[in-house]
């Protein structure tokens, strides 16, 4: 698939995982609801890993070793975090542990990424800053809310990567 199909596909795999993660936000404060919670977090992660994937083809080439490593490092904690919610969802086991982890990997995946999205300059600023202040400010800020806040700026972040088809002419230069 070429880089701007994926771009666009990741965008609208973002918007998604967006709304997948606003509904389990919304589900979780619901008592009667909150099984359907369940099962929307781990859709959630998953698309919003496919909508990281989509951002990744559009700058890949503009960001260097602090873009892979952030787009890696969030990748590896969206599907930890899959496996940890899916695994408790079933009733299997309670992965705590590996949930854990893969958010922290989220939220230095996304600092990273955030960064070198500011360095490519390929997107507005507002998404680089959007993807540094996402992880601490839901985790942190917004407690039992935090998925609804993961959602809606998954969400927007989303729709600003699905209006990208292609790079500019004029970002020529690579990033290191």
């Amino acid at each position: 698939m070429n880089s701007p199909k994926l771009t666009q596909w990741g965008g609208l795999a973002a918007m998604l995982g967006g709304l997948a993660g606003m509904g389990a936000g919304i589900t979780f404060n619901v008592a009667a609801w909150e099984r359907a919670g369940d099962a929307l977090l781990p859709a959630a992660y998953l698309l919003t890993a496919a909508g990281l994937a989509g951002f990744h083809a559009l700058q890949k080439e503009y960001y260097g070793r602090i873009g892979r490593g952030g787009f890696y490092t969030a990748t590896i904690g969206s599907l930890s975090a899959v496996a940890a919610t899916t695994a408790s969802f079933v009733g299997r086991v309670e992965l705590d542990l590996l949930h854990a982890v893969g958010a922290l990997l989220l939220i230095v995946g996304y600092i990273l990424y955030g960064v070198a999205t500011l360095r490519a300059r390929i997107l507005p600023a507002w998404c680089g800053v959007a993807f540094i202040v996402v992880g601490p400010v839901t985790l942190f800020v917004l407690g039992n809310y935090s998925a609804i806040g993961f959602g809606a700026a998954w969400l927007t972040l989303g729709y600003a990567l699905w209006l990208r088809r292609d790079v500019p002419a004029e970002q020529s230069a690579r990033v290191s």
